[in-house]
């Protein structure tokens, strides 16, 4: 017991001494200039070794940017968001696609003020694939992800929010809309696609007890 109680001691001494070592460098610290302000989201890494991300307000507009960084700390912003058909307030986030373009979000803007999905190549070319209407398809988008089929699904949260699916053409699909009853309403969250072809994710509110945030959605992908 005795010799149990001095290596217990010798590895969490290690352990104290490896964390005591750690250290924290700040690469880069936005001014709420060009190059944004609240960066909420993360951070992907691209093919190039560069870091991109997304400032929800912010840029010349305060209406956002998107963003690059090496990991030296020199950021570039690709993109300054207007408030008009290139959306504003990307809250989302970006998602890397098999095609090499970045795909996002915009949880307003737009021709309707509902919100936009984009891509964006890692030089700064901007294309808007999609405008939200705020009415069927009820608007201010969320994360997207890519499905195994190569489209993009994510959630929206205007209305008790949706589920949508996108391809790279712009073509959008509503496949559920939240009524805040059973199935749940406003899905803040990422979705998930699981080895059963099946993609899983939470409401923030609604089902039966409505305060907790304990629904579950499931939705086959095609």
């Amino acid at each position: 017991m005795k010799a149990l109680r001095i290596l217990v001691a010798i590895v969490l001494l290690a352990l104290a001494g490896k964390a005591s070592a750690q250290t924290l460098t700040t690469l880069h610290q936005f001014s709420d200039g060009p190059d944004g302000r609240s960066p909420t989201r993360g951070l992907i890494q691209g093919d190039d070794g560069y870091f991109y991300g997304t400032t929800f307000r912010g840029g010349t507009n305060n209406d956002g940017t998107v963003f690059k960084i090496n990991p030296a700390g020199t950021l570039t912003t690709l993109w300054q968001f207007g408030g008009g058909a290139d959306g504003s307030n990307p809250d989302g986030g970006l998602t890397k696609a098999t095609d090499g373009y970045l795909y996002g979000t915009t949880a307003g803007g737009g021709t309707n003020r509902a919100g936009t999905v984009f891509r964006i190549t890692s030089a700064g070319a901007l294309t808007t694939l999609y405008q939200f209407d705020g009415r069927a398809d009820r608007g201010t988008p969320e994360t997207l992800v890519q499905g195994r089929d190569g489209d993009f699904y994510g959630t929206s949260l205007a209305l008790f929010g949706t589920v949508f699916r996108i391809n790279s053409a712009g073509t959008l699909t509503t496949l559920w809309r939240f009524s805040n009853g059973a199935d749940g309403g406003n899905p803040e969250g990422k979705l998930v696609q699981k080895s059963d072809g099946y993609f899983y994710g939470t409401t923030s509110q609604g089902g039966t007890n409505r305060w907790a945030p304990c629904s579950r959605l499931v939705l086959w992908a095609r």
